[in-house]
């Protein structure tokens, strides 16, 4: 009996020890940030590498602005740059591809507690109830102090505020997809993961950690958070981490989402495309995404006859037809990722066919300059624009009907620009031209002021340019080079 009772000691003592340590990874980044790209397919990498990796994205409004920004949590980091990330506040990884180096290196430290997390949230208050619990190891004794963070999963938002910067536009390796995308990605195109929304106990954590703990005895840390109506519980998890006296992770933990559930559902990130005209064909791109990385599959529930489906690839379908009858068309769409699925459902109204008949508009003369050519015309936001070349300078002209007259706006640049062309995408005017003094193109957005558009200061000459629903500007080559 007494060689039984040793046996299963050391036995629990083997099992203790060899516990799993849990590494946290809390990022830098910001949807103004062109190089962040990397760093979310490098913390996503590491998330679905290593089942011990916890990962936590601190949004930081940087040089620009960014709607997830948590400046107070950025700003306890004590990291200046974007992507970046701290690897149990233990190493700092400024390059991105130090990251699974730093992770491994974590991985090595031996952790004296266990970190496991559980929540209560209640619906009707939004009440998001956290209980971290901490269990020794071994026997514990200092500074111990225990934090949490709120993150949420598979935020999205709308344009421009969340479109994505992306430098990797057209990259000739692999950058986990993002290489496939233009610059800026459209909001309707992206979702982000990890993102912290609160701090619970302070960065630093909260003091009332026991003195000293002995092995096998539990401590319990309890927090509190009003989770506002912007924010999904469906998505929401709590981390919990235990701090030593140095400020070092000695572990961490996360819980299920405040739903309960362990996995989370996709999610659509687009938004359907509403009115049709007869005659004229519609298409809607959809997008989805999943924070588990599963293999999605999009199916079509419902549709009328004339519209046709068909899957691009894991997060991408397109449903596209033409219709002679005007009418309301229900649509619905399904999502699954094997063990639960998402629904959206829409009514396409198909207007009466369009009609044209030729007028004038505005009269002759209504540019004072020496001399000047056409360059495009556009519609935006229910008036008609027109892109001219006037003395070697670009200059916007907008239509107003109530008095049939042309009104300069303004010229995108103060300097001799050549060629050009203008489309009209969601969120503005786009056009694009060519400087003289060193032939670089460039491409600026209309939307009551003028701003720049990422990804410019090629070299060459200025190519026609469409804009898509998603405001993706492809070029006369079909490419996604802008």
């Amino acid at each position: 009996m007494k060689k039984l009772l040793l046996l299963v000691c050391a036995l629990l003592s083997i099992n203790i020890l060899s516990a799993q340590k849990n590494v946290l990874i809390e990022e830098v980044t910001g949807t103004w940030c062109n190089n962040c790209p990397s760093g979310i397919f490098y913390l996503d990498s590491l998330h679905h590498t290593y089942d011990n990796v916890i990962a936590i994205a601190v949004h930081t409004k940087g040089v620009a602005s960014d709607p997830m920004a948590y400046e107070d949590y950025f700003s306890k980091m004590n990291l200046n740059s974007a992507p970046s990330a701290n690897i149990g506040r233990r190493y700092t990884a400024k390059n991105v591809d130090k990251w699974f180096e730093s992770v491994e290196a974590e991985m090595e430290q031996k952790a004296k507690a266990i970190v496991s997390v559980e929540t209560q949230f209640d619906e009707a208050e939004r009440l998001l109830t956290s209980i971290v619990t901490i269990e020794a190891l071994e026997n514990m004794s200092g500074a111990y102090r225990v934090a949490g963070v709120v993150c949420e999963d598979a935020v999205t938002g709308p344009a421009p505020q969340y479109n994505q910067a992306n430098v990797y536009a057209s990259y000739y390796i692999n950058m986990g997809g993002f290489e496939d995308m233009p610059d800026p990605i459209p909001a309707n195109r992206i979702a982000f993961d990890h993102v912290a929304r609160q701090m619970l106990g302070g960065y630093e954590g909260e003091t009332g950690f026991p003195s000293s703990l002995v092995a096998g005895q539990t401590y319990a840390q309890t927090f509190t958070y009003y989770v506002p109506e912007e924010y999904d519980h469906n998505y929401i998890r709590v981390v919990g981490i235990l701090l030593d006296s140095q400020g070092l992770v000695d572990n961490a933990g996360i819980s299920q989402y405040a739903n309960g559930k362990d996995n989370a559902a996709p999610k659509f990130t687009s938004s359907p495309k509403l009115d049709a005209y007869a005659a004229v064909e519609y298409l809607y791109n959809i997008y989805v995404h999943d924070s588990d990385d599963k293999n999605l599959t999009i199916t079509v529930e419902e549709k009328p006859e004339w519209l046709s489906f068909e899957q691009k690839n894991k997060k991408h379908a397109v449903i596209k037809g033409i219709t002679n009858e005007p009418g309301e068309y229900d649509v619905v769409l399904k999502v699954s990722d094997g063990e639960t699925e998402t629904l959206q459902q829409y009514t396409i109204v198909v207007n009466d066919p369009l009609t044209a008949s030729w007028e004038t508009l505005g009269v002759r003369g209504f540019s004072t300059v020496g001399y000047g050519y056409i360059l495009g015309t556009c519609s935006f936001d229910g008036k008609i624009y027109m892109f001219m070349h006037e003395s070697n300078y670009p200059a916007l002209y907008e239509y107003t009907p109530k008095t049939n007259t042309w009104t300069k706006i303004s010229s995108p640049v103060e300097e001799i620009g050549y060629d050009g062309d203008i489309a009209a995408g969601t969120d503005g005017i786009y056009v694009t031209y060519t400087l003289k003094s060193n032939n670089v193109i460039k491409v600026k957005r209309y939307n009551g002021e003028w701003s720049d558009v990422d990804n410019i200061g090629k070299i060459g000459t200025v190519p026609k340019i469409a804009v898509d629903d998603n405001n993706v500007i492809y070029d006369s080559k079909d490419t996604l080079n802008m």
